[in-house]
C-alpha cells in the first residue's frame, strides 16, 4: 500500500459513516485487519468508533488512533461499489446521534430483508458461476493441478469452485483477509491478494505447505446449460420438434395394444412404431408409423435401443398390473414435426398489433410467437393452472418507452446515494425491494389482449379475444393459423476435437442463414453437443465397440468444451444445429480421448565417456492409461543426427520410454551440451529442468602439496598438469575423512571412546591404517531440517543406491558417496518395466537358502521404493550434480568442525572417469565461533526471552558460549550456554534492543546485529467490582482497573457476555454492548490483556435490558456508577500509595536496622583487629625483648670465653714473646760478634725507660726525630738485602698445647697476608706517585722518619 499523505489520511478519516470499512491493528496477532463501522457515538472521552472484526469481535478505537487507518483500495470519494448495504448502514440518522445509537423495533426485520436479499442476489450470481470452469496447472503441489467446476457460492457472493476428482480441493474466497485460496482439508497452500469475482490468474504466492512453482490458473466460460437425460420433455430449455401424445390402452391383459415396434435413425437410435393392426387401440387413437416410443406407465423407454428390451419391459409391465377391468397402461409418444404453425393476427382495434407472428421460442410450457416486423410484440401464455385446466394467452408489448434504460439509471442513482451516504431514502427502498421488482416487471409490458384457454393447448386460440383497457381497442384481435413446411436447418461440421485433462474441446461450423426458417426470423437457435463414451475396459484391455452413456450439452457458438470425462476413456461427439420446429445433426468424430497433463520428467543422471553421453531420466506414471505419454529430447547445440540411435522429428531425439539411458553419439570431446527430456501427449508437453554435461577423456592424475587448517574451514593446495585442456576440462572433488557435517548438524560432535574409527562408506567392514574415521552425534537441528535436506541425507549413506561399491572406486566425494558405480548401466525394475534409475540392482549372491532369498529380494524391493520415492520428490537433484565440484587450486572446504582431526585426498573427475590422491596427514580446525542471529525477541514481565541461532560446527572443547547486551546497557549477561535466554532484570514499558556474541577458547566472534526493539510488560492487573447499567437493547458494563494505556502495561480489554453474543474490545473501563434481547438476563466478564499476559475478572451480577427504563435514567445511572468507580479507583490507587509508602519505609527501615547490624559488625570486626594488632604488636616486642635478653646473654657468653681465650692468648703471647726476644737477642749478638751490650735489642728496649718530650716556647711539642738522610735509607736496604739474604734461623719447639686449632690459625695467616699484600700495593702505589725527593704523604713519611730513627737508635 502506498503511504498516504498526512492531508489525504486525515481527510478520509473524516469522511468515515456507519457502514465504512477500515483496517484496525491487533496487538495480539500483530497484523492488520478488516473491519466494518457499526456505530459512532460520543462520550466525555470524546468521539468513538465501534468496529466489527471477524463478525465475531467488535472493537472501539478513536477515529483518529494509529491503531486505525483507511483501507487500501480506498479512495478519496469514498466508493465502494463491492461491499453490500446491511442493515447497520440503513439506519445512518440514528447512529450518528451525539449520545449513543437508538434502535429501531424493526431491527430483526430488516435484518430479514437483508438476509433475503443477499440470498437473492448469491442465487443470481450462481447462475452465471456455474459457466465458469477454473483449469490450474504447473503447481509445485500436484495434486491441486486439474479442472475445478462451480460448487457453491458464499454469502457475500463469491462462488467456490471444487475439484472434479477430489472433493477436498477447493478454490475459495478468503473474505476476512480479502484474497483467493487453494484448499486441502481447510489448510491453505497457496494464495493469491485480490478481491474481484473469480480467482486471478497469476500473482499466487505459497504457504509453508506449499511447493514452488506456484500454481497458474486459467478462467474458461462454458456458455452452455446442461440437458437432462429426457430428451422428450417440451420446455423452452429442453425443446426438441417433436409432438409429446399420451395415448391410455385399456383392458391390456386381454386385448393387444395393435402395433409392432422398429429401430429409426434421426439423431440417435430409437425404437418406434413400425406398423399399425387393423380395428385395435392403436388405430383408434391415431397412432402412426414412425412414433417414438418415450415412456409407459412413468417407465423410460427412450433410452432402450433394441426392440426386444422395449417389448420385454412392455411385457414386464403389463403382468404386474392386477386382472380385471382397470389393467390400463399409459404410453407417451413423440412424433416429429412436418409442419409447424405460422400465425396471422387481424381485425384488431389497435392497428399495430395486426401483423404475421412466428414462433420465438417457449412460455411457460407453450410456444411463444413474436411479430415479424416489431420484436417487442409477442403473443405468449401469462398464466397455466393444469388442476383447473385453464390458462390465459395475452398478446403484449414489451420495452416500452425505454423502461429497461430509465430502470438501469434509476438503480445507478440509487447505489450512488448509498455510496455517497445519503441514507435519507433508503430505508424506503430497502423495504420495497421486492415490489420493486414486480413493479420493473409490471412498467417493462403493456397488455393489449387476452383469452382464457385451457392448460392443454400449446398454441393460442383463435377467437375470444378481449381488449384490455386503455391499450388494447375493440374490435378484439382475431388469430388465423397457416400450416408450413418444415425445412430442416443447415448442417453443422466439425473441424477439429482437442483432448484436454477430463474434458474435450470440440471446434465446429454451421452456415448461420440456414439455421432459423425464413418465415421465422425471431425463432431462437441453438447447438447440441451430444457425447457417445466408450468406457476402457481394464480386464480386456481395450475400449468397448458400444456406448457406455450419452450426454447432451447445450451452445450458443463455437468452440464447446465437454467437461468431467473420465481421462483415458474414448469419446465420440455429434454436433446438434436446433430450433424449434427440427434440428440437424452433423457426421460423428473421430474417437478422442480426454489425459491428463504428461508429469514432468526428471533428468536424475548424466554419465559418459569420450565423445558420448548418457542421459537417465524418469517420468513416473507416464505409461498409465490416463497420460500415454511418449519422450522428446532437445539437446542444444544440435548434435550429429546421422549417427543417432533414436528417429529424430524437428531435431529431437523421440523415445517411448524411460526404461534405459540415452545415449548420445558423435559428440565434441569438452563442448557443453543442454538436455531438455521433454514428456508428449496429445493434451499437452511438459519439460524437465535443463541440465548441462559436456563429454571427456579422463583427467590426470592430482599431487596433493599442502593441506592447512582454518576456523571451520580446511584449504587444500594441489598440482594436475593439463587437467584444463579442452578435451579433458576436469573439475576436482574434495574428500574428507571423516565426512565434513551437513547444514543441519551445527552442532557439538563427539569422539566416540576417544578413538578415531573409519567410517564404513560400501556397507563391508572395509579399514584403512592411513587416518581413522569419526563416529558423529546427531544434533537436534538434524530432525528438525530434516525435510530440507532429505537428499543430503540419503546421499551421505548411499548403501541403497550403491550396495556394491567400495571406498575407493564409490566416488566419495566430500562426504557423499557418488551414486554413480563402476559402470552406471544398472537399471531398476518395476512395475512400467526398466527404469533408467542407475545403480539400484543389487549383486547375486551365491549359497543362499531361499528364505534368505526372500529376506534379499523384499530388501531390494524396499531399496527400490526408497530410491524412487527420493527421485520422486520435489527437492530432487540429479546425482552427478551433487557432490561440488571445484575448478582450481587452492580449495577451501566449509563447513567443517572445529576440533576435529580431518584426513583430505583430491579427486580428479571427469564424466568419462576420476583419479584420486593419497591421504594427507590429519589437521584440526580451530578458530573463535561464527556471528550469531537474533531471531525472535519474546516480551516477558521485567524480562525479556530471547531466541538466537549460531552454525557452531565444534566439539565440546571448542564450543561456544554466549555474551548478551542490552541497549540501553543494563548488565552484559556472560557464558549463556545455549538459546533461548531470558534476559533479566528490565525496567517495564521501556524499549530494548540486543545483540549477542559468542566465546569460545579461541576468542570471540563479532557482535550480531542489533535486533529490533521490545518492550517488557507488567501482567495486567485483574479488573473488579464489574457493575451493569441496562437500557433498551443495550447494557453498559463499567469496571474499576488501573490503565492499561500506560507504557508500562500497553494493553487493552477484552469484555465477553454470557450467554454470548460478541467480544468488545476495548481500551478504557467500560464498554457498551447493544441489539441485546429485553428481557434477558447478561452477565458480562472482563479480562486484560497485553502481550504477556491476561487477568480475568469474576462474572458480574446479572443485568436485564428493559424498554421501560428511561434515557434520563439510563445516562445519569452510567455517570453516577462512572464517578463512583471513579473515586474508588481513586482510593484505590491511594491506598496502593500508602502501602507502597509503607512498604518503603518498612524497607526503609529494614534496610537502616540491616546498615546498623552491619555497622555493628564492622565496628566489631574492627575493634578485635585493633585489639588483636595491639596483642600482636604487644608479643612481638615481648618476643624481641626476649630474643634481645637472649642475644645479650649469649653475647656476654660470647665475651666471657673470648675474655677467657684472649686471656689464654695474652699468657701464650707474653711466652712468645719472651722466646723471640731471645732469640733476637741471640741473633744480633751473632751479627755484631758477641761484644758489649746491645741497646737495640729487645730486652734492652723493654727496660729502657721513655722519655718526656720537650716542649717548646710556643707551647708546641718539640720533635725529637731527626730526617731520614739518604746515607741513613742505603743503609736501611742494604740491611734489608743481607738479612734476606741470610738464612733464616731455626725455628724453636714450643711445648704445650696451642690455644687455636689448625684451622683457625691457617685462616689468620691467610688473612695477614692478604693484609700485608694490601699495604705492599698501597705503599708501592704512593711511592710510584710521589718520586723519590717528593714528600706528599707526611703521615707516612713521619712514620718512615720514626722507623728511621728507631732503626738509627738501634744500631747505635
Amino acid at each position: 500500500m502506498t503511504e498516504l499523505s498526512p492531508e489525504v489520511d486525515k481527510r478520509l478519516r473524516t469522511k468515515w459513516i456507519v457502514g465504512d470499512w477500515l483496517q484496525v491493528y491487533s496487538k495480539s496477532r500483530e497484523q492488520w485487519f478488516r473491519a466494518k463501522i457499526i456505530e459512532i457515538y460520543n462520550d466525555d472521552d470524546g468521539e468513538w468508533l465501534a468496529v466489527l472484526v471477524q463478525d465475531t469481535m467488535v472493537k472501539e478505537v478513536q477515529r483518529f488512533a494509529d491503531d486505525v487507518k483507511p483501507m487500501e483500495a480506498q479512495d478519496d470519494d469514498d466508493s465502494d461499489d463491492n461491499v453490500e448495504m446491511s442493515s447497520d448502514e440503513e439506519d445512518s440518522e440514528d447512529m450518528h446521534s451525539d449520545d449513543s445509537l437508538s434502535v429501531s423495533e424493526s431491527d430483526e426485520d430488516e435484518k430479514d430483508k437483508v438476509e433475503r436479499k443477499r440470498k437473492k442476489a448469491a442465487k443470481k450470481m450462481s447462475k452465471h458461476h456455474e459457466l465458469v470452469v477454473i483449469f490450474v496447472e504447473r503447481t509445485g503441489t500436484a495434486i491441486f493441478n486439474g479442472k475445478y467446476v462451480y460448487s457453491t457460492t458464499t454469502e457475500e457472493g463469491y462462488p467456490i469452485f471444487e475439484h472434479v476428482d477430489n472433493k477436498h480441493l477447493l478454490i475459495k474466497q478468503n473474505e476476512e483477509e480479502l484474497r483467493w485460496e487453494l484448499i486441502q482439508k481447510k489448510q491453505v497452500f497457496y494464495y493469491a491478494d485480490s478481491d474481484k469475482e473469480f480467482p486471478p490468474s497469476s500473482g499466487w504466492s505459497k504457504t509453508k505447505l506449499g511447493d514452488l512453482p506456484n500454481p497458474g490458473v486459467r478462467l474458461d466460460s462454458i456458455k452452455q446449460q446442461e440437458a437432462a437425460d429426457d430428451f422428450f420433455v417440451d420446455d423452452p430449455y429442453k425443446f426438441s420438434p417433436f409432438l409429446i401424445l399420451k395415448y391410455k390402452f385399456e383392458r391390456v391383459k386381454n386385448e393387444p395394444m395393435g402395433f409392432d415396434l422398429q429401430i429409426i435413425s434421426l439423431h440417435q437410435k430409437f425404437v418406434a412404431v413400425k406398423s399399425i393392426k387393423p380395428d385395435s387401440q392403436a388405430e383408434n387413437f391415431g397412432i402412426l408409423p414412425g412414433d417414438i416410443l418415450v415412456s409407459a406407465n412413468e417407465v423410460d423407454l427412450s433410452k432402450l435401443k433394441s426392440v426386444e428390451a422395449v417389448s420385454s419391459a412392455i411385457q414386464k409391465l403389463v403382468k404386474s398390473l392386477k386382472d380385471g377391468a382397470d389393467s390400463t397402461v399409459s404410453i407417451v409418444m413423440a412424433r416429429e414435426k412436418k409442419t409447424f404453425k405460422v400465425l396471422l393476427c387481424q381485425r384488431a382495434g389497435t392497428k399495430m398489433v395486426n401483423a404475421k407472428y412466428s414462433i420465438e421460442g417457449m412460455e411457460n410450457d407453450a410456444l411463444k410467437f413474436s411479430n415479424n416486423d416489431n420484436k417487442n410484440l409477442k403473443i405468449l401464455r401469462i398464466y397455466v393452472n393444469e388442476e383447473e385446466d385453464e390458462s390465459i394467452w395475452a398478446l403484449r408489448e414489451i420495452n416500452i418507452n425505454g423502461a429497461s434504460d430509465a430502470l438501469g439509471s434509476k438503480k445507478k442513482k440509487k447505489h450512488h446515494r448509498k455510496t455517497m451516504g445519503d441514507d435519507s431514502d433508503d430505508e424506503e427502498d430497502d423495504d420495497d425491494d421486492e415490489d420493486d421488482d414486480d413493479e420493473e416487471d409490471d412498467e417493462n409490458h403493456r397488455d393489449y389482449y387476452i383469452v382464457l384457454a385451457s392448460a392443454k393447448d400449446e398454441v393460442p386460440p383463435e377467437c375470444a379475444w378481449e381488449a384490455v383497457d386503455p391499450h388494447g381497442l375493440w374490435p378484439a384481435a382475431g388469430l388465423q393459423y397457416y400450416d408450413v413446411k418444415v425445412v430442416p436447418p443447415s448442417k453443422p461440421r466439425i473441424l477439429r476435437t482437442q483432448p484436454n485433462p477430463n474434458a474435450v474441446q470440440i471446434r465446429f461450423e454451421c452456415d448461420e442463414a440456414g439455421r432459423r426458417p425464413k418465415v421465422c426470423p425471431h425463432m431462437e437457435v441453438w447447438y447440441e453437443i451430444e457425447m457417445r463414451h466408450y468406457k476402457y475396459n481394464l480386464e480386456k484391455g481395450k475400449t468397448s465397440k458400444k456406448p457406455h452413456d450419452t450426454k447432451i450439452w447445450k451452445t450458443q457458438e463455437s468452440p464447446f468444451v465437454a467437461n468431467r470425462l473420465v481421462n483415458g476413456d474414448d469419446y465420440e461427439f455429434v454436433v446438434r444445429t436446433c430450433n424449434h420446429i427440427a434440428s440437424t445433426n452433423s457426421e460423428a468424430s473421430e474417437r478422442v480421448t480426454p489425459l491428463q497433463l504428461p508429469p514432468k520428467p526428471k533428468i536424475i543422471d548424466i554419465t559418459g565417456k569420450p565423445g558420448e553421453l548418457y542421459i537417465h531420466f524418469h517420468c513416473a506414471n507416464a505409461k498409465d492409461r490416463e497420460i500415454q505419454a511418449k519422450f522428446e529430447i532437445i539437446v542444444d547445440p544440435p548434435i550429429d543426427e546421422e549417427h543417432q540411435d533414436y528417429a529424430i522429428k524437428e531435431h529431437r531425439l523421440l523415445i517411448d520410454n524411460d526404461n534405459k539411458p540415452v545415449r548420445l553419439r558423435n559428440l565434441i570431446n569438452g563442448t557443453k551440451y543442454q538436455i531438455i527430456v521433454a514428456s508428449v501427449n496429445s493434451v499437452g508437453v511438459t519439460y524437465s529442468e535443463p541440465e548441462s554435461a559436456y563429454p571427456s577423456k579422463e583427467p590426470p592424475t592430482p599431487a596433493l602439496k599442502k593441506v592447512e587448517a582454518g576456523n571451520r574451514e580446511i584449504i587444500v593446495h594441489f598440482d594436475c598438469a593439463g587437467y584444463d585442456k579442452p578435451d579433458i576440462r576436469a573439475w576436482f572433488e574434495i574428500e574428507l575423512e571423516p565426512p565434513p557435517p551437513s547444514i543441519e548438524q551445527a552442532g557439538i560432535l563427539v569422539r566416540a571412546d576417544g578413538s578415531l574409527l573409519r567410517r564404513s562408506i560400501s556397507g563391508d567392514d572395509e579399514k584403512s591404517d592411513d587416518v581413522g574415521a569419526l563416529a558423529r552425534q546427531k544434533s537436534k537441528m538434524r530432525v528438525k531440517l530434516a525435510r530440507k535436506s532429505r537428499w543430503r541425507r540419503q546421499t551421505m549413506s548411499q548403501k541403497l543406491m550403491t550396495p556394491g561399491a567400495n571406498f575407493g572406486a564409490g566416488g566419495h566425494v566430500g562426504g557423499v558417496m557418488s551414486p554413480m558405480g563402476a559402470s552406471g548401466k544398472a537399471g531398476l525394475v518395476t512395475a512400467m518395466g526398466i527404469s533408467s534409475v542407475p545403480n539400484i540392482a543389487s549383486k547375486p549372491k551365491i549359497g543362499l537358502t531361499p528364505t534368505d532369498a526372500v529376506v534379499e529380494e523384499e530388501k531390494a524391493a524396499q531399496d527400490n521404493m526408497a530410491q524412487l520415492a527420493e527421485i520422486e520428490s520435489d527437492d530432487f537433484v540429479p546425482y552427478f550434480r551433487r557432490s561440488t565440484r571445484h575448478h582450481g587450486t587452492p580449495i577451501k572446504i566449509s563447513p567443517v568442525v572445529n576440533g576435529i582431526s580431518y584426513a583430505v585426498r583430491v579427486k580428479a573427475a571427469t564424466l568419462s572417469g576420476s583419479k584420486l590422491t593419497q591421504w594427507s596427514e590429519q589437521v584440526t580446525p580451530h578458530g573463535p565461533p561464527p556471528i550469531p542471529k537474533v531471531n525472535k525477541l519474546t516480551p516477558l514481565e521485567s524480562s525479556v526471552r530471547i531466541e538466537f541461532v549460531c552454525n557452531d560446527y565444534a566439539t565440546e572443547e571448542y564450543k561456544a558460549t554466549f555474551d548478551v547486551e542490552s541497549f540501553p546497557q543494563t548488565v552484559t549477561m556472560k557464558t549463556i550456554e545455549a538459546s533461548p535466554y531470558v534476559f533479566p532484570k528490565l525496567n517495564n514499558g521501556r524499549a530494548y534492543k540486543f545483540h549477542v556474541r559468542g566465546v569460545n577458547k579461541e576468542g570471540k566472534s563479532k557482535w550480531s546485529e542489533v535486533s529490533a526493539p521490545v518492550t517488557p510488560l507488567k501482567i495486567p492487573p485483574q479488573p473488579i467490582d464489574l457493575r451493569c447499567v441496562p437500557f433498551d437493547r443495550e447494557i453498559t458494563v463499567f469496571w474499576v482497573c488501573e490503565e492499561l494505556k500506560t507504557p508500562e502495561y500497553s494493553g487493552w480489554y477484552e469484555v465477553e457476555s454470557d450467554p454470548p453474543t460478541f467480544t468488545m474490545v476495548v481500551t478504557r473501563s467500560q464498554a457498551r454492548f447493544r441489539r441485546l434481547t429485553n428481557g434477558k438476563k447478561y452477565t458480562f466478564k472482563v479480562t486484560a490483556v497485553n502481550q504477556v499476559g491476561k487477568s480475568e475478572s469474576e462474572q458480574s451480577e446479572a443485568s436485564v435490558p428493559d424498554d421501560d427504563i428511561a434515557k434520563e435514567q439510563y445516562t445519569r445511572g452510567k455517570k453516577s456508577i462512572a464517578v463512583q468507580l471513579k473515586d474508588k479507583l481513586l482510593q484505590i490507587r491511594k491506598e496502593q500509595k500508602k502501602a507502597a509508602a509503607h512498604n518503603k519505609l518498612d524497607k526503609l527501615k529494614a534496610t537502616q536496622q540491616k546498615h546498623r547490624q552491619k555497622d555493628k559488625k564492622t565496628n566489631k570486626e574492627l575493634y578485635n583487629k585493633t585489639i588483636a594488632k595491639q596483642q600482636k604488636k604487644q608479643k612481638a616486642v615481648e618476643k624481641a625483648k626476649k630474643k634481645e635478653e637472649k642475644q645479650r646473654v649469649e653475647k656476654k657468653k660470647q665475651m666471657d670465653e673470648q675474655r677467657q681465650r684472649v686471656m689464654q692468648n695474652k699468657r701464650r703471647m707474653s711466652i712468645l714473646a719472651k722466646d723471640r726476644i731471645t732469640n733476637l737477642n741471640h741473633k744480633v749478638a751473632a751479627t755484631r760478634g758477641g761484644g758489649g751490650n746491645n741497646m737495640n735489642t729487645a730486652s734492652a728496649m723493654m727496660g729502657r725507660k721513655k722519655k718526656a718530650p720537650k716542649i717548646s716556647a710556643n707551647g708546641k711539642q718539640s720533635s725529637n726525630k731527626k730526617p731520614k738522610t739518604d746515607s741513613m735509607k742505603g743503609n736501611k736496604s742494604n740491611k734489608k738485602d743481607k738479612t734476606t739474604s741470610s738464612p733464616a734461623p731455626p725455628k724453636q719447639r714450643i711445648s704445650g698445647i696451642p690455644l687455636l686449632s689448625p684451622d683457625e690459625i691457617n685462616k689468620l695467616d691467610s688473612l695477614r697476608e692478604k693484609d700485608l699484600k694490601r699495604a705492599s700495593k698501597k705503599q708501592n702505589s704512593v711511592s710510584s706517585g710521589s718520586g723519590s725527593g717528593s714528600d706528599s704523604s707526611p703521615r707516612k713519611s713521619k712514620k718512615k722518619k720514626q722507623k728511621g730513627t728507631k732503626v738509627e737508635s738501634t744500631v747505635d
